[in-house]
């Protein structure tokens, strides 16, 4: 052993001898930079500043493409169907659609009421409104995942139907009631009843894409186009007129003992449709979502008015009475665009069965539109007609199954 260690220090000199200037060199590199000449060969010590990188506004290499939320049932690439059906619970409510004007008088002289400054007589009147219910209706829909840069195409039909009701006998009095809805006669009557329907039917084709933007947040982005048809009716009747006018004699007097009224409104409607939903993932499959869509109709409108009063004929001087029934219509078309805008919020919770096979969802929302001068009616065959809303507000309940 002695002989190894003896045999192996020269070379172990030697070595050591041969880097000793290596590192002399690159200490003084390091404390004396002056001579930075001189370790040129070994390495190079420059001072540097930090800059930070240019930013401008460049083209990506690849396209940008937000995660896909939609639901996807069974295996990769096949096709999946969804159904849903809701059932609504909705509550129609219109502009100008006041039907009579109920006096605080039994017997108010209408002439005196515009002349108050004159006389001092002033008439009290209430504007007697319908009393709007909710109704119920339902809506069906049926689509499929189109499996082509995971898009969505659904079909849509909306329907709600029904019919409200006013009435009012007028004054303890009796006779204090005057027609809006046929403003012609000027008469007064002791009761007054009246009929509204709406009926609402919507067909939708929509396209839409889900897709994630963050963790948690899921947006809808939808576009398509839309049918509307919607029929209004409003029949009121009034009964018991009370006042008399001259006639074309002397001794004879008029007076409207009743008068039907009877409008009607048929309109359809199609153009584009689209808008947005937001999904908040609250954890457990459950969600609150808020929507917003917008459509905008060319309109056909078809209008009908129609006034039949039942006048009575005295002739006081033989105390005959003879009544005289009569009728003026009126109808027209209309063609022109229409604006619709509803919007919707609520929760819902849905999962997925073992397999995966199958996706259910429940979901519960309340929801307001407003479709822009929907009311045709008008006051009389000879007056024009005066526009409103008609707004809808209600509960949606909702039930969807993916498979």
């Amino acid at each position: 052993m002695s002989l190894l260690i003896s045999y192996i220090q020269p070379w172990t000199v030697a070595s050591l001898l041969s880097i000793t200037p290596f590192f002399s060199q690159t200490q003084d590199c390091v404390k004396k930079p002056a001579k930075q000449q001189q370790c040129e060969p070994l390495i190079q010590c420059q001072e540097t500043t930090f800059q930070p990188p240019i930013q401008a506004s460049t083209q990506p290499t690849y396209a940008g493409y937000n995660a896909p939320a939609e639901i996807n049932t069974g295996y990769e690439g096949d096709i999946n169907f969804f159904v849903s059906g809701s059932f609504l619970f909705w509550q129609p409510l219109q502009d100008n659609m006041v039907v009579a004007s109920v006096f605080n008088n039994s017997q108010p002289d209408l002439t005196a009421t515009y002349q108050n400054a004159t006389n001092g007589q002033v008439f009290n009147a209430n504007c007697l409104e319908f009393d709007y219910k909710y109704k119920p209706g339902f809506q069906v829909t049926l689509g499929m995942n189109l499996q082509d840069d995971n898009w969505v195409g659904y079909g849509e039909y909306t329907r709600v139907h029904g019919t409200h009701t006013i009435s009012s006998h007028g004054p303890s009095g009796g006779a204090g009631i005057v027609s809006t809805t046929d403003t012609e006669n000027g008469e007064i009557y002791s009761t007054v009843s009246a009929n509204f329907t709406c009926n609402l039917d919507f067909a939708d084709a929509i396209l839409e894409r889900v897709y994630y933007i963050g963790r948690n947040l899921v947006i809808h982005s939808a576009f398509g186009g839309r049918g509307a048809w919607i029929t209004e009716s409003l029949i009121t009747h009034y009964r018991d007129g009370t006042t008399s006018t001259p006639g074309t004699a002397s001794n004879l007097s008029l007076k409207y003992t009743e008068d039907n009224v009877t409008q009607r409104v048929r309109s359809w409607g199609v153009g584009p449709r689209g808008g947005a939903e937001l999904d908040w993932d609250l954890g457990a499959g459950v969600r609150y979502f808020g929507n917003a869509f917008l459509d905008v109709l060319y309109t056909n409108y078809k209008v009908q008015h129609r006034n039949t009063p039942t006048i009575q004929i005295i002739n006081t001087g033989s105390t005959t009475v003879l009544e005289h029934v009569t009728s003026l219509a009126t109808k027209d078309i209309i063609h022109t665009l229409r604006t619709h805008v509803d919007t919707e919020i609520g929760l819902g919770w849905g999962f997925y069965s073992k397999n995966k096979g199958w996706h259910f969802d429940f979901s519960g929302s309340y929801g307001f539109q407003v479709f822009f001068n929907q009311n045709m009616f008008s006051s009389s065959t000879l007056a024009p007609i005066h526009n409103g809303n008609l707004y809808i507000h209600g509960a949606t309940a909702t039930m969807r199954l993916d498979f």
